[in-house]
């Protein structure tokens, strides 16, 4: 698995193995928005979330002044950023993509909650997070239904002692049931996951260890959340309607019929053709399927059956 490095304050998509799509959310201006194939399979797109303005933060978080001056900018606006978020995930969906882990650097973490209050991602992890109440942490607890990980530490007036005792005591031991869990960092201030001073060997530990954690958990979460499930399905007999209706029914396909991610096999048995009149449909709409589970590590088998024999051989019967 490749290394994701971050720059400033941003929020990282993690699509479902075996690619990867980071989303940044920079302090400064950092336009690279093409998406970059590395070994391995990952995809690496940082689409310019501030619209080209440049924050240009000269402070230390560890002084609550500047953090007040810094979530004060029009820029840093989850209203603002929101939309654009879930307009990466809503394209990243259309092709393919069905199961999203989320990785929230300072003020990312804020709009990691908002994805998971939505339930539109399928994991969490919040380094040193922005911008969260102690009502958020309830709300997330009520609403949410995305596994957390929290990597904190010991100078954060963003996310004190207060709040972290608070996650604890709501999602600790086995309350939240979609599994919890925070790391902390003694010595280390708010910002050591992103901005670390390297030349310091607990920092370091610390950054490091706030990747690797946040890595293994999105990637283990997600192996854990998906199932175990295969589905077959014969006879469509050129009716796309009710084959849409049966696969939705069965959790393959969500209501736009696109692949769900929430089986690992689709067996498609045979006897497409015939009766209906949506045979070429059906045909194209099951090479879709088998590319967009492709993309979610799922699988689509199709098989023939006797009809597509019989007209193989010339049987019209």
């Amino acid at each position: 698995m490749n290394r994701l490095s971050s720059i400033g304050s941003g929020i990282s998509l993690l699509t479902a193995h075996p690619r990867i799509v980071r989303y940044e959310f920079p302090q400064a201006l950092y336009p690279r928005c093409a998406p970059r194939r590395h070994p391995g399979g990952c995809v690496l797109t940082e689409p310019d979330l501030l619209d080209r303005a440049v924050y240009n933060f000269t402070g230390k978080f560890e002084d609550i002044g500047n953090v007040k001056t810094y979530v004060a900018t029009p820029s840093v606006d989850s209203a603002v950023t929101q939309p654009k978020v879930e307009a990466v995930i809503d394209a990243l969906k259309s092709q393919g993509v069905t199961r999203f882990g989320a990785i929230g650097y300072c003020y990312g973490g804020r709009l990691c909650f908002n994805l998971a209050f939505e339930n539109k991602v399928h994991t969490v992890v919040g380094n040193h997070p922005l911008l969260l109440e102690l009502s958020d942490i309830e709300k997330y607890a009520e609403t949410a239904s995305a596994p957390l990980l929290l990597n904190t530490c010991e100078i954060d007036p963003a996310f004190p002692a207060e709040k972290q005792t608070k996650a604890d005591e709501v999602f600790g031991n086995g309350r939240y049931k979609p599994g919890y869990e925070r790391t902390f960092w003694p010595s280390t201030a708010h910002g050591f996951a992103v901005r670390g001073d390297l030349a310091n060997p607990q920092i370091k530990e610390a950054k490091e260890g706030a990747f690797k954690t946040g890595v293994k958990c999105s990637h283990s979460r997600q192996k854990e959340t998906r199932s175990s499930r295969i589905v077959a399905v014969g006879d469509l007999h050129g009716d796309i309607g009710n084959a849409q209706k049966v696969l939705e029914m069965a959790d393959v396909v969500d209501a736009e019929g696109n692949w769900s991610g929430r089986v690992d096999v689709l067996v498609q048995t045979g006897d497409i053709i015939d009766r209906g009149d949506d045979t070429i449909l059906l045909f194209d709409w099951m090479e879709q399927l088998r590319i967009q589970a492709q993309a979610a590590d799922g699988l689509v088998l199709s098989h023939l059956g006797n009809h597509e024999w019989m007209n193989a051989i010339g049987d019209w019967r």
